[in-house]
């Protein structure tokens, strides 16, 4: 892992742990860029005079608007690319465990009591691994999971051909071979896309841009220093914000935006209570 990709993981630790840290890091950038600015302005008074700071101020004025435009433009580019891969990642979710749900209702109306626990056990392994091991996904692809979901495949194999004609057994692996395709693919999805992050390429261009507009507002004049300097400081303020919500949602299994796995905390939640309810009335 590189230096960059480690000060993001411990930022967004730092933000998970202590939600005050993303608001308080503005407030403070704001305050250095306040007195920052103050003391600029004096200083290139000094050397150069009034009327010559006030020549650079306006033309720092229209350097800002073009680069405020393209800024804006990355900008929105990258939050929009972060907040569909959150909904990307829903979707798989849910895809994901409507097709386990779907082997789950197979088993059980193909098999008796007996057969019916052990594709509950099946399916309810398979999920249980899936929230502990790949939530968060390590770096490395898990590949233990594949081999459970041949495993349900199995059963339900076994499931399909006893005691049915050859019709029902067509009809019924057909639907089992399509249910699994499904769950395969939804998992596949899944994991490729909770490591597709931001490119490095719009990480550049927003610090990039990000530092030619704070040099911008730093020597923009306005003729009036506090009001100059409040400027600046609201605009150290948003683009942390900006920053430090980027970080955040670059990595969407944890942090203030995280990704819940609620479709399939729901069905292990369906699988544990009759089996609850089977403890308790024994």
């Amino acid at each position: 892992m590189d230096l960059f990709s480690q000060l993001q993981r411990r930022a967004n630790r730092l933000i998970q742990s202590q939600p005050w840290v993303l608001f308080a890091t503005p407030v403070l950038f704001a305050g250095g860029a306040f007195g920052l600015h103050w003391w600029l302005a004096e200083f290139l008074q000094a050397p150069f005079g009034t009327a010559a700071a006030r020549d650079l101020g306006e033309g720092i004025g229209t350097f800002l608007t073009v680069i405020g435009i393209i800024y804006a433009l990355i900008l929105g580019f990258t939050f929009q690319q972060a907040f569909s891969r959150q909904i990307d990642l829903r979707s798989a979710l849910r895809a994901e465990a409507s097709s386990l749900w779907n082997l789950l209702l197979l088993g059980r109306a193909m098999g008796g009591a007996a057969q019916r626990g052990e594709i509950d056990r099946r399916v309810r392994a398979y999920v249980g691994y899936v929230l502990g091991a790949e939530f968060p996904p390590d770096e490395r692809e898990p590949v233990e999971a594949a081999p459970m979901l041949f495993e349900i495949l199995g059963v339900l194999h076994g499931l399909s051909a006893d005691g049915v004609g050859d019709e029902v057994d067509r009809v019924t692996l057909a639907a089992i071979h399509d249910e699994l395709r499904a769950a395969t693919r939804a998992r596949s999805d899944r994991l490729a896309i909770s490591t597709r992050a931001i490119p490095r390429i719009h990480w550049f261009q927003i610090e990039l841009l990000s530092t030619l507009v704070m040099i911008g507002f730093l020597l923009l004049d306005l003729q009036a220093p506090p009001l100059e300097a409040l400027l600046l400081g609201l605009t150290a303020s948003a683009i942390t914000v900006l920053y430090m919500s980027l970080f955040d949602l670059d990595y969407p299994f944890a942090g203030l935006w995280r990704v819940e796995p609620k479709p399939l905390e729901a069905l292990v939640r369906e699988l544990d209570e009759p089996a609850a309810l089977d403890a308790a009335t024994q």
